[in-house]
């Protein structure tokens, strides 16, 4: 037999057997607290002396492994941590497509929580690229511009007035980069 399981069993049969004899104590239960005080050893930190009414309830026995599963019920009110919760918005009002995460979940910084329809967004995105469609056909316009005036073909003015244009379409697309931008876009 291994020397641990031995020791171990010693142990065991030995607080058994303490058991039984505090079971047969001289002490009846019945007896005056007082006597009940004398039979107490003031050095043994683990000795409970029962009050009367305390006996009255106790049931003596054979000591048993058992389970034990308690079930209590108290009145509470579940409350979240203001401390550990972020408000969520988002720049732009929309419907919520989808959602990937749940109350209580755990995020990093940059994850995505949620997909949102804009129309207001779309209908953004849909001005940038007229903008920007706008920009690149008046950039060719006033390079044409160029190399017709070089050949003679128009005058300085018909020039003026394509860069004019491209003016124009480079403002459209700067205020359109800047709505995405304010959109939160990038």
């Amino acid at each position: 037999m291994h020397p641990v399981a031995s020791h171990t069993r010693r142990s065991a049969l030995t607080l058994g057997a303490l058991l039984a004899l505090a079971g047969c104590s001289l002490v009846s239960p019945v007896a005056e607290p007082e006597q009940a005080a004398a039979a107490k050893s003031p050095g043994n930190p683990f000795e409970i002396v029962a009050s009367p009414n305390l006996l009255d309830r106790l049931e003596i026995g054979e000591p048993e492994w058992t389970s034990v599963s308690a079930t209590l019920s108290v009145a509470s009110r579940v409350e979240v941590d203001e401390r550990r919760a972020v408000r969520v918005g988002a720049q732009v009002s929309g419907r919520i497509k989808e959602v990937f995460v749940n109350e209580g979940d755990t995020v990093t910084a940059g994850k995505v929580l949620a997909v949102i329809y804009s129309t207001q967004l779309s209908e953004t995105q849909a001005e940038f690229l007229k903008a920007y469609t706008r920009e690149q056909l008046a950039q060719r316009a006033v390079e044409r511009a160029k190399q017709l005036l070089e050949a003679d073909v128009i005058g300085i003015a018909e020039l003026q007035r394509r860069e004019a244009e491209l003016a124009d379409a480079e403002a459209e697309i700067a205020a359109a980069r800047d709505q995405l931008s304010v959109l939160g876009m990038s």
